[in-house]
């Protein structure tokens, strides 16, 4: 893969995992200030992460994920 490709299969990367976050959310019918108040996680960082936007928050991710009852991986792997 080249520096362009990269780019793009991060960033469709994103906005599967801001999918998956916003469809959590609903299904759960969850508001979004509610996960807001109950999580600690500022509103900014939240919309980001549901809109696969701006920097990925590691530390935001774990907390959402913990509250929805899942858990994150990342896997470092040989191309």
């Amino acid at each position: 893969m080249n520096y362009k490709q990269d780019k793009r299969d991060l960033k469709q990367r994103k906005q599967t995992l801001a999918a998956r976050l916003h469809d959590l959310r609903i299904s759960k019918q969850i508001g979004f200030n509610q996960v807001c108040e109950e999580t600690g996680i500022p509103q900014r960082i939240l919309d980001n992460l549901e809109l696969g936007c701006g920097a990925l928050n590691l530390g935001a991710l774990h907390l959402l994920a913990k509250y929805y009852g899942k858990k994150v991986e990342i896997l470092l792997v040989d191309k």
